[in-house]
């Protein structure tokens, strides 16, 4: 099933200007707020950022940043390109426990 796609799966289906786009969303929300680990991610270029780099920042933010996350699975380019896995990492990292 398409929404239990692994983050890097998820994230290696956009074109580069999806990417950039998200990885922005993800570092602009970690600085607003004040996440203490935002500089262990400042370093990742969001022109050039990898599936990879965008699932680390998604996991990061799924268990350390709940509300950076739910933000970020709500942005239009994840809604309009992956929103079965949006759905999904939603209800898995901030539904029911």
């Amino acid at each position: 099933m398409a929404d239990q796609q692994t983050p890097v799966e998820a994230y290696g289906q956009l074109d580069q200007a999806q990417r950039t786009e998200l990885a922005t969303h993800f570092l602009e929300q970690m600085k607003q707020a004040n996440h203490e680990d935002y500089e262990k991610y400042a370093h990742i270029d969001a022109s050039t950022v990898t599936p990879e780099q965008l699932a680390e920042l998604h996991d990061h933010t799924a268990k350390h940043l709940p509300n950076v996350f739910g933000t970020v699975m709500s942005h239009p380019v994840i809604t309009a390109a992956l929103a079965g896995f949006a759905v999904y990492e939603l209800d898995r990292h901030l539904g029911k426990k």
